[in-house]
């Protein structure tokens, strides 16, 4: 199956490397198109929209950052092509875990051939299912305006390429199960991931509101009913109970006795979040 990208990336070296790597790639891509700046972004994804297979979008441009260009443009069309971020900065690590939350796809520079050619065959398995990335993109610009240390909601990425965006609140707990993960609902359902519990912890670690209790389950406190130390177990509000590893006790102990995770990391993360915006 051939593909057609589009490349926006402020250097025409990475350009030309970037190029090489997807020529080089066992896979049938056909660039289109590439840009160097936001006006010229804009331009392009404006113009071959429908076209548009798999795009490659530099995060940081010289003249600011690639998600106000996919904001203005998600206002005339929707974003039915896959969307890869490409990075080389640490302090887009906020951004990246925005990308996560809205389970898109972002790659770090120096490129590794074997990630690109994983995301590549990704985007081949989704365009076969008419899988779209708008709801998703729309999402992620969302997220990235709010609080993103404790975000409200979280995509889930299920069997069939499906995505599920979920509120956080809705959570009783999740847990491992295999190399997937199970999440539990307050409407007494359950969603089966096909991302790893490993994933959603460190997704969520962060998240004032859920804690771990076990190597393989976290629980949303707002869901718990009451917890017994001594026994080391939660009795949540639907009547289900969760046992608390010994490894986890004092530090689930410590973390149900404090109203707020520490102020500083909310403060870090709003702070680069102000930096991505220059605001």
């Amino acid at each position: 199956m051939e593909l057609n990208a589009i490349i926006i990336e402020d250097s025409h070296e990475n350009i030309d490397t970037l190029t090489f790597l997807l020529n080089s790639s066992g896979h049938s891509i056909n660039i289109l198109q590439t840009a160097d700046n936001l006006a010229s972004a804009k331009e392009v994804l404006l113009k071959l929209n429908d076209r548009i297979d798999i795009a490659f979008l530099d995060i940081q441009l010289k003249e600011g950052v690639i998600f106000d260009v996919l904001e203005e443009i998600s206002q005339y069309n929707s974003i039915t092509y896959e969307v890869v971020f490409v990075t080389a900065h640490s302090s887009f690590e906020y951004a990246t875990k925005a990308i996560e939350f809205a389970c898109l796809d972002y790659i770090t520079k120096p490129i590794n051939s074997d990630k690109l050619n994983a995301t590549i065959a990704k985007a081949i398995d989704r365009k076969r299912k008419n899988n779209s990335s708008d709801v998703q993109i729309k999402y992620l610009l969302e997220i990235m305006k709010g609080n993103m240390a404790n975000p409200s909601s979280i995509s889930v990425s299920l069997p069939k390429g499906i995505i599920e965006i979920i509120n956080l609140d809705q959570i009783n707990f999740l847990k491992a199960d295999e190399n997937t993960c199970i999440f539990s609902l307050k409407d007494k359902s359950s969603i089966h991931s096909n991302k790893s519990f490993a994933h959603y912890i460190e997704l969520l670690q962060s998240h004032s509101d859920f804690i771990q209790v076990s190597r393989n389950c976290m629980v949303n406190k707002n869901a718990i009913k009451r917890y017994n130390h001594r026994e080391k177990t939660i009795l949540l509000k639907n009547e289900k109970s969760i046992i608390v590893s010994h490894r986890y006790a004092k530090y689930f102990k410590e973390e149900i006795s404090n109203p707020r995770r520490s102020e500083t990391l909310l403060d870090g993360m709003m702070e680069g979040i102000r930096k991505l915006f220059g605001s």
